[in-house]
């Protein structure tokens, strides 16, 4: 939900900063695609506690019956994993998530934006 919030809701002021605050029309598409991997790289350095407590108990569910779970719940592995690993433990694996993420959402968001100009600005709709 706060990924989602961070690289969507920020997209379009991240576009016009990269823009400057003179420029009328159309953004070009490299910057559309630099706005996407700004907040796409944003929005999981500050989701990744999250995705990787999601990605434990995903993994913990798939253990065989019988075999002991290392965590109880959300907030037990969030506190175990601080408490183990430190704070930097909340953020194993932010280098990838961030590349594949920020590249993932440059390329949503920067198409979406020029396809929907495109579309408005054809006399179409």
């Amino acid at each position: 939900m706060v990924f989602a919030s961070i690289r969507i809701g920020a997209y379009d002021s991240v576009r016009d900063f990269y823009c400057g605050k003179d420029f009328k029309g159309d953004p070009p598409i490299l910057k559309k695609i630099l706005a996407g991997l700004t907040t796409g790289a944003i929005g999981i350095t500050v989701a990744n506690p999250t995705d990787v407590v999601k990605i434990r108990l995903q993994a913990e569910g798939r253990l065989p019956e019988g075999v002991p779970k290392k965590y109880s719940g959300v907030m037990d592995a969030y506190s175990k994993i601080f408490a183990q690993e430190g704070l930097g433990g909340l953020w194993r694996g932010w280098g990838p998530n961030v590349m594949r993420n920020s590249i993932i959402n440059a390329v949503e968001l920067a198409s979406y934006d020029e396809i929907k100009y495109q579309l408005i600005h054809s006399g179409l709709f």
